[in-house]
């Protein structure tokens, strides 16, 4: 298994319990967390090969709105 396939596995079981205990709305594991962490990649791939290395706190600031965007979206 890749770090990517570990990363996901993590996430869906998190999104299940989010699931169970009606943290959440009742969607799809999977689907939730190919959404959360596909994003994060993007970023992380577009700093690791851009030549601004000092993009990092713009990458930090979008990482962190696109966690609340997923939150406000997903949450009961």
């Amino acid at each position: 298994a890749t770090y990517f396939d570990d990363l996901r596995k993590i996430w869906i079981m998190i999104f299940e319990q989010f699931n169970k205990h009606k943290v959440i709305k009742n969607l799809d594991p999977q689907l939730l967390a190919n959404e959360f962490i596909s994003y994060l990649y993007v970023l992380r791939i577009e700093f690791l090969s851009g030549t601004d290395k000092d993009g990092l706190s713009e990458a930090v600031q979008a990482a962190e709105k696109h966690v609340d965007f997923i939150w406000d979206s997903i949450k009961r």
